[in-house]
């Protein structure tokens, strides 16, 4: 669990490891005003990368039909790549109606021929699933999952 603040909102973030059903969370902002809101895991998106996805080549144009479905109205699509202590750039879509990931080689430069580690992260903005204590329904919620694979930079 995180908590922090810029000069009109408040965020908060918590993050889990594996598979939870439903987490509830109570957020109390200058004592007097209570947030209270909860995900489940029947929320997440189902997003999964290709077997079939093995490789990436280093100086040309990329791409990843993510196993799942396309993007909805309030979600986007993140990907990037770990290679040991590096992290190469990432590749970004919101566009509704999209199923791939289009990334330049641009994302690779940091990054050497060998094995690395490719991280797809979906979120989801959802509107609050409950009335706070000030009356306002004035919450947004982001629901992520990230998966990720080994592959080969060629």
């Amino acid at each position: 669990y995180k908590s922090f603040s810029t000069i009109f909102n408040y965020f908060y973030t918590w993050e889990y490891d594996g598979i939870i059903q439903k987490g509830e969370f109570d957020f109390i902002k200058d004592k007097d005003r209570r947030f209270v809101n909860a995900i489940s895991h029947s929320e997440i998106v189902a997003t999964k990368i290709p077997s079939s996805f093995t490789k990436v080549k280093i100086g040309r144009k990329n791409e990843l039909l993510w196993e799942g479905s396309p993007l909805k109205q309030g979600e986007d699509i993140q990907l990037y790549f770990k290679q040991g202590e590096e992290t190469g750039g990432s590749a970004f879509v919101s566009s509704e109606g999209a199923k791939k990931i289009e990334f330049d080689e641009i994302i690779l430069d940091k990054l050497k021929k060998g094995k690395a580690v490719l991280y797809l992260k979906r979120s989801t903005v959802l509107d609050s699933n409950k009335i706070e204590s000030d009356g306002k329904n004035n919450v947004k919620r982001t629901v992520e999952i990230v998966i990720t694979k080994e592959i080969e930079i060629e």
